[in-house]
This record gives structure tokens, sequence and C-alpha cells, in this order.
């Protein structure tokens, strides 16, 4: 056996040793897009708001998708730019797994898009939505808060204090699949 051999063999002992105290360590720490963080959350979600706007009552839907790697892609029903806000594209951003455990879990999001000018408001923005959610495994159901921020295209979309003051809803869905 060459020296190059010897040391090929060496490293790969070493790296077999390492992989339960990796397993370990996102147990502990669950991120996305590690093996066994969260797998229960991975998919598309169909979720559905419920707000009050000027005393009137708006049922909004929306697409979640949470990738393996950590990536988050949504939809709105609202980006024609209903509710008063400007119209606004398609958002995508990241996840993190905060626990899961006996069926179910907990998940954060944060998604960047940007809104379209219009006549009435010509500067386009920056738009930072954040939910915290709660999701069953068993039963393909998904619940929580939704807080969203607008800044002008300017501001660094991590500075969450330049942005303007935020708006939550609540939102409930249902993971999409083939049957029921």
């Amino acid at each position: 056996m060459d020296r190059s051999q010897g040391i090929l063999k060496v490293a790969a002992v070493a790296a077999l040793l390492h992989c339960p105290a990796v397993a370990l360590a996102s147990q502990e720490n669950p991120v996305a897009g590690e093996a066994g963080a969260c797998p229960g959350a991975v998919g598309a979600y169909l979720l559905e708001r419920q707000v009050v706007i000027r005393k009137q009552n708006w049922v909004g839907r929306m697409l979640l998708t949470l990738t393996v790697g950590g990536n988050a892609i949504f939809t709105d029903s609202a980006q024609s730019g209903i509710y008063g806000y400007q119209p606004f594209t398609d958002a995508q951003g990241v996840w993190e797994c905060l626990g899961e455990k006996d069926g179910s879990g907990k998940v954060r999001v944060m998604l960047l898009d940007f809104t379209s000018s219009t006549a009435r408001e010509p500067e386009a923005k920056i738009a930072r939505l954040d939910f915290e959610a709660h999701y069953d495994i068993e039963n393909g159901e998904i619940e929580g808060d939704a807080v969203l921020r607008f800044a002008p295209l300017t501001v660094d979309p991590y500075e969450v204090d330049k942005f303007n003051a935020p708006r939550d809803y609540p939102f409930s869905g249902s993971r999409l699949g083939f049957s029921r």
C-alpha cells in the first residue's frame, strides 16, 4: 500500500467515526437541509388567511413549498394588488426546523418578494414575510402566524428595524397530495 492509499483509508475511518456526532448535533439543533431535520415539514401546502380590512372580511389563499434543502417558495392570491397593496411577485426564501417530535413539529420561514410600481405608488419596495408554524404530520395540517413588512429596495432585508410597521395575520392549511 502506498502513502496516498494509507491517507485515504485514515480519512475514511475518521469520517465514519465522525458521522454519529453529526447526527446527534442535528437532533439537538436541527436546521432545514440537514438529514433528518423536520422531514415531516417538507412538501407543498395550500394555506388560507382571513383578515378584516376596513370593516370588510377578506379571504386569501396561498401556496407554500418547503424543500429538503431548506428553500421556501410562496405564491399568494393577493399578488394582483388587492387589499390596498401594490401588486407583488412570488416570494422565495428559506426555512428552518424548530423541532419535530411525536408526529408534529414547528418551523420558521423567511420569504422575500418585491412590489411593482403603480400610478398611485410609483416606488417599488422589498417585502419580508416571516412565518412561524406548527404542523401535524398525520393529518397533513399546518397553522401559524405571518408577519409582513415593507421597505424601500435599498434596505437590507436583515435590518428588520428599517422596515415599516409590521402587519400580522394567522393562517391555516393542509399539505397538498393526490388524496386526503
